[in-house]
């Protein structure tokens, strides 16, 4: 996180039953309508890791944040 809090839900991917789309490629995005089972806040300075079995949903704060996002293909 480079300025600012966002706060980030966490699921289980094994957990995730209902999804709202198709996984796309382009966007390297695929919704779910499951609600996360936890939060995690990533202040300024910290960073969080998820892994091809995690669900997040990223963009959870109300104010304003600045990050840098990196996917490693695996």
């Amino acid at each position: 996180m480079l300025k600012g809090t966002d706060e980030m839900g966490w699921k289980s991917l094994a957990d995730c039953e209902i999804r709202q789309s198709d996984y796309d490629p382009q966007a390297d995005v695929e919704l779910f309508s499951d609600l996360p089972s936890s939060w995690i806040r990533v202040a300024s300075g910290e960073l969080a890791i998820f892994f091809p079995e995690d669900a997040h949903a990223p963009g959870g704060s109300e104010t304003e944040f600045h990050k840098i996002v990196v996917k490693v293909k695996v």
